[in-house]
């Protein structure tokens, strides 16, 4: 009886599915062993305690019948065996091509308790490609290479160039590489390309990319003439962003472009500025019944406009009333680049000063010089001639503010007449000088009537050197320029012999023109004479971002300035103008003129060409056509080419 209950309760067991699982039977309650079986509670009566608490794949099932209670609480979580619990790894869970590529890498993952891994952390999968971001966001091994605003992978170089287009690959221009950005939005700066530049004559090559190398041909771009039937005179000129702007004095009425100027009286002062075609772009005039000249013209930079010179009577050059106190006092005005005042001054006392040259430099600095008698105040220490006429030099800031002024001379005649800036702000004069002249050196003992002098100053004034040429006959220094690195080239006149470093030079008749090349230092580099038995005149020389120099003046007779052949004025005197490059060789030179009298007074020089001012009667042609006076003398400005 009692083993057929047993079998009864075993069979039902196993029908009932009510015991644990398949790998252990138990009758009893005992407690299952803490294995990965979980032992089954007893049935029946005889039902005892289920199996321990245990956590394991097939947990046991709790015993049948009344009495009996459940098997140990059980969970499934994976499956067994995969590891030994509290051991770590190395995991990685996206494409096994993308560990360790840009961003993405790999992370660690634990053993839990029931013998499966864990989560992978730390591990970085790839994503979306952004350019925002400096990295390969999806690990392919390439960066920014998709994306919105993706312009170009970081480091790597691209092809550039920012030249006009049509001119790559044309003459000297040529592209360059640029880096791409960290943000692959865009490139950086163009590395190694070069672009049209100002084209110089004297080099071979095509500078500014147009197919075509520039020749040295001084050819007639454009000309202008002004005046009537009375006297107007050009003193000056400078170049103007490839236009010009002239300075003088006139007599009777003149338009310049703007509309007639009425003269108050003697001489008025003017000033007119043009474009580089030749347009009209302002014009001015200042004087009253008495008699006022403008001798020289400066432009900075930014366009502004110096115009200097000296007056009697009474001027208002735009911002009020200006009264002489004597003979002649010097005055010095600055315009905008569109003619708009900006200041004005005025110095001298009862006796005669004149204004003869006026310079500026990048900062926009001013420097003035030329000849006084009696007392000059420039808002440093009072100066006082010495003598007959003394020279003097005054450097004010952009604002009209007093930087240094300076006097030299003794009891003899010394003359101002020309004045530049150098490219670290120093300050060059030249002129004529008898007597002894100290410009801070030691007294430099003249030979004769009057020499040429030369001194040079640095930006605070402090002499640097300074010399004096010439022989016991006249020679006068009219006009100095300076190159880019502060080479100094002097343009004179001069009778008898002259050394400027280079050998002696010696006139062939009455006045011969002198070209003269000097280092930063004042050392000579090279010099020349031109000339014939009459009368030959240097008026102005200008030195071009190239190196090359420009000289003007007149002359008479027949005068090789170096060509192949000589040129012949064709009456009274004749412009002439010629070109050189920076080691002296002659480029070109022409004349214009008929059989009455022409002079050149100034010229300037820029990348685009050069400008020539002076005044004429009859009839003058540069090779462009024929310009005619309208009376006694009137003024020409033309542009010509390199």
């Amino acid at each position: 009886m009692h083993r057929t209950l047993a079998f009864s309760a075993l069979t039902s067991c196993l029908l009932l599915a009510s015991c644990g699982g398949p790998e252990t039977t138990t009758t009893s309650g005992t407690a299952g062993a803490a294995t990965t079986t979980g032992g089954s509670g007893g049935s029946g009566a005889e039902g005892g305690s289920g199996g321990a608490t245990i956590t394991a794949t097939n947990g046991g099932a709790g015993g049948s019948g009344a009495g009996g209670s459940g098997g140990g609480t059980t969970t499934t979580t994976g499956t067994p065996g995969e590891c030994t619990p509290d051991e770590m790894e190395a995991c990685y869970t996206g494409p096994a091509a993308t560990l360790g590529q840009g961003i993405c890498k790999g992370g660690m993952r634990k053993c839990k308790a029931d013998g499966s891994w864990g989560l992978c952390l730390g591990e970085v999968t790839p994503l979306s490609e952004a350019c925002t971001t400096p990295g390969d966001d999806d690990c392919d091994g390439q960066v920014n290479e998709e994306g919105e605003g993706c312009v170009c992978v970081p480091g790597t170089l691209g092809d550039c160039y920012s030249g006009p287009p049509g001119t790559q690959d044309v003459g000297n221009c040529v592209g360059g590489k640029a880096p791409c950005n960290a943000d692959g939005l865009g490139y950086g700066g163009c590395v190694g390309q070069m672009l049209p530049a100002p084209e110089s004559c004297v080099a071979a090559s095509d500078e500014d990319c147009n197919g075509v190398a520039l020749a040295c041909t001084g050819d007639d771009l454009w000309h202008k003439r002004f005046g009537d039937a009375g006297v107007q005179t050009a003193a000056a000129i400078a170049a103007s962003n490839g236009g010009a702007v002239i300075a003088g004095a006139f007599a009777g009425s003149v338009d310049f472009g703007g509309g007639a100027l009425a003269s108050g009286g003697a001489n008025d002062a003017f000033v007119a500025s043009y474009d580089y075609l030749g347009a009209h772009e302002w014009s001015k005039r200042f004087g009253d019944v008495a008699a006022q000249a403008a001798t020289g013209v400066a432009v900075d930079g930014d366009g502004n406009v110096f115009v200097v010179g000296d007056y009697a009577g009474k001027i208002d050059a735009g911002g009020g009333m200006q009264t002489s106190a004597g003979l002649t006092d010097v005055f010095l005005v600055k315009y905008s680049a569109n003619g708009a005042f900006l200041w004005s001054k005025s110095f001298g006392d009862t006796k005669a000063q004149n204004a003869f040259g006026v310079a500026t430099d990048a900062q926009g600095r001013v420097a003035i010089t030329g000849s006084f008698i009696g007392d000059l105040q420039f808002g440093g220490d009072l100066l006082t001639s010495a003598g007959v006429a003394d020279v003097f030099v005054a450097v004010f800031d952009t604002d009209g503010g007093h930087v240094w002024s300076k006097r030299f001379g003794d009891a003899a005649a010394q003359t101002g007449k020309a004045i530049a800036f150098g490219p670290l702000g120093e300050v060059v004069i030249a002129g004529d000088a008898a007597g002894t002249v100290d410009f801070g050196g030691g007294g430099l003992v003249t030979a004769g009537a009057t020499d040429v002098f030369v001194a040079s100053f640095d930006a605070a004034g402090a002499p640097l050197w300074s010399k004096v040429f010439g022989n016991n006959v006249a020679q006068v220094a009219n006009a100095v320029a300076l190159d880019s690195v502060g080479n100094v080239v002097v343009a004179a006149s001069f009778a008898g012999t002259i050394n400027f470093g280079g050998g002696a030079l010696t006139t062939a008749g009455g006045n011969d023109v002198g070209l003269a090349k000097f280092t930063t230092g004042g050392m000579p580099l090279w010099s020349k004479r031109f000339g014939a038995a009459g009368a030959d005149i240097a008026r102005g020389v200008a030195v071009d971002p190239f190196g090359t120099v420009t000289l003007a003046g007149d002359f008479t007779g027949s005068v090789n300035f170096g060509g192949a052949a000589a040129l012949a004025s064709a009456g009274a005197t004749d412009v002439f103008v010629a070109k050189y490059d920076a080691m002296g060789t002659h480029l070109w030179s022409r004349k214009a003129g008929d059989a009455v009298a022409q002079v050149a007074s100034g010229v300037a020089a820029d990348g685009s060409g050069v400008f020539v001012t002076g005044s004429f009667a009859g009839a003058i042609n540069f090779g462009g056509g024929a310009l005619t006076s309208a009376g006694m003398n009137d003024v020409f400005l033309v542009k010509l080419a390199q």
